[in-house]
């Protein structure tokens, strides 16, 4: 059994109210800004590496979206690392058992690096550019996208294969 994250905008709404709902909550009832203060000025070295880290990755993502998404979770998440102490010994056994083994670790991780510029959603960002300028140039209608966005759409990503399924079932007579 495989399951994979719903694509969907009213699902990205839903995730950022829950995010915000437990920020209030973990904040005593304040917004992300006290979560932003506290992690500018971190004591932890490792937490503030990780902080350092995230907004270096910011920086090479495209979508404005993305970043604002990516940088909530990931600054919520670094401090409950850095607040909780039951979270931060699980988080350190973590980190450390995945350095210990970094020799056994790196050739898997190479099959999954990929450069920033050739993120999905940094090529992506790039396809929404395609379809922007086929509109203007009027080879796209305003209520359509171009084939290099649709690529990356993922309900119609899902349907493309779908329907591809159902030929060769239809093929093979299923």
């Amino acid at each position: 059994m495989s399951l994979d994250i719903k694509p969907a905008d009213t699902e990205k709404w839903y995730l950022r109210i829950a995010m915000n709902w437990f920020i209030k909550k973990y904040t005593g009832g304040k917004n992300s800004k006290i979560i932003h203060e506290e992690m500018e000025d971190c004591g932890n070295p490792i937490i503030r590496y990780c902080y350092r880290l995230k907004k270096k990755v910011l920086s090479k993502i495209s979508s404005k979206w993305q970043v604002k998404m990516i940088d909530q979770f990931s600054e919520f998440i670094l401090w409950i690392m850095y607040k909780d102490t039951a979270y931060r010994q699980i988080f350190f056994w973590s980190l450390k058992q995945i350095l210990d083994n970094k020799d056994e670790l790196m050739p898997i991780v190479e099959k999954y690096y990929v450069e920033p510029e050739d993120w999905y959603v940094n090529a992506w960002e790039r396809s929404k550019a395609i379809t922007k300028e086929q509109r203007e140039k009027g080879q796209t209608s305003d209520s359509d996208l171009s084939y290099a966005e649709k690529f990356f759409v993922p309900n119609l990503t899902r349907q493309r294969i779908e329907n591809e399924l159902e030929k060769e079932r239809r093929k093979k007579g299923l």
